[in-house]
């Protein structure tokens, strides 16, 4: 899956890129003409001075200079600040095509999230069926342990063996939550949800 096709991904990320090396182009005479002005101001008053001092005749060229940059100044401010704007009504030319893209992408999205959705159903209610299997099978054994050693256990006067809570699976509130076994533990869930597994269930898929 891609986000967009390669052609309108290209487009975009091309379109993107000329506007920003306009802007830092921009900017950076913005810099200068700043820079260039308060030398040329810092000059003219300096002329202005020599004007009143000693009567000398203005110096037409550094006018027409300091003119000149502060005019050009003003048009690079003005780009300056529409820039932007003039950017985004560009890359807005691209926003049907790029909506049908990310439509399509998230619909091809959603399906495999749903196929592992599914695959989760079946192995929770597989989980369960088992689950259910071992407390059944733990009763039916029960049963027959009774059958077979209750009266033995009465006549040998030994001590009995409750076989109605036997069970090979912990109680998963009353053990270390990162110790893996078969019961599933919120710790457990949290990581798989964060898209980590335990360090104990790798060893056992290792297994």
């Amino acid at each position: 899956m891609g986000l967009f096709n390669a052609n309108t991904l290209k487009k975009v990320k091309a379109t993107a890129e000329k506007f920003e090396a306009k802007k830092a182009e921009l900017e950076e005479k913005r810099t200068a003409l700043i820079e260039e002005k308060h030398v040329l101001r810092s000059e003219l008053e300096n002329d202005f001075q020599r004007q009143i001092m000693e009567g000398t005749n203005p110096d037409k060229k550094l006018q027409t200079d300091y003119d000149k940059t502060v005019a050009e100044l003003e048009r690079v401010t003005l780009q300056l600040s529409s820039i932007d704007g003039i950017k985004a009504k560009e890359l807005a030319k691209f926003t049907e095509e790029v909506q049908k893209e990310r439509k399509a992408f998230i619909e091809d999205a959603d399906k495999k999230l749903n196929e592992v959705r599914g695959e989760l159903f079946t192995l929770k209610a597989k989980y369960l069926q088992a689950l259910v299997k071992h407390q059944e099978t733990r009763t039916e054994l029960s049963r027959e342990f009774i059958i077979k050693f209750r009266d033995v256990e009465e006549v040998m006067e030994i001590e009995r063996v409750d076989f109605r809570y036997r069970s090979v699976l912990q109680d998963s509130f009353n053990v270390d939550p990162r110790d893996f076994n078969p019961m599933i533990n919120n710790f457990e869930l949290r990581e798989g949800l964060q898209g980590k597994l335990t360090a104990n269930t790798k060893k056992a898929l290792e297994k």
